[in-house]
């Protein structure tokens, strides 16, 4: 399916089509939420290429918890949550959370209290019956 999406290319390589190409092809696969067996696949592609520099690592990261949190796995970077409050977001369960930071940080993305101060849209409202 992968290969079918990107025309036989395998990935929308940064040296060659941008990193606007790459981002933009990013956001569809990260928004396949119907289809984690694609996203896998994907994700597969954009593995060999987070150190050569050809991928967002940060979209990288994104795409790994989106899947692991799919498949009920803990995520690796803590990308993926949900609101538990106002003014308060809670990232889904993590691998070796006191290695968070350091994890997030090796692709490019801030630190996790960071990350989670940003979501100040949350509302008490935005919390499942079942969490209050």
């Amino acid at each position: 399916m992968a290969e079918i999406a990107t025309g036989g290319i395998g990935w929308f390589r940064v040296s060659v089509y941008g990193a606007n190409a790459d981002k933009n092809a990013w956001v569809l696969v990260q928004h396949a939420d119907h289809d984690v067996a694609f996203q896998k696949q994907v994700l597969s592609l954009l593995e060999p290429l987070v150190p050569l520099k050809e991928t967002s690592p940060g979209n990288y990261a994104y795409l790994y918890d989106r899947v692991a949190v799919a498949e009920k796995r803990p995520q690796r970077y803590g990308t993926q949550g949900r609101c538990i409050g106002d003014k308060k977001w809670k990232a889904f369960e993590v691998e070796n959370p006191d290695q968070l930071d350091a994890r997030r940080a090796s692709v490019g993305l801030m630190p996790q209290a960071e990350y989670e101060a940003i979501f100040t849209f949350c509302t008490l409202a935005m919390v499942p019956p079942s969490e209050k």
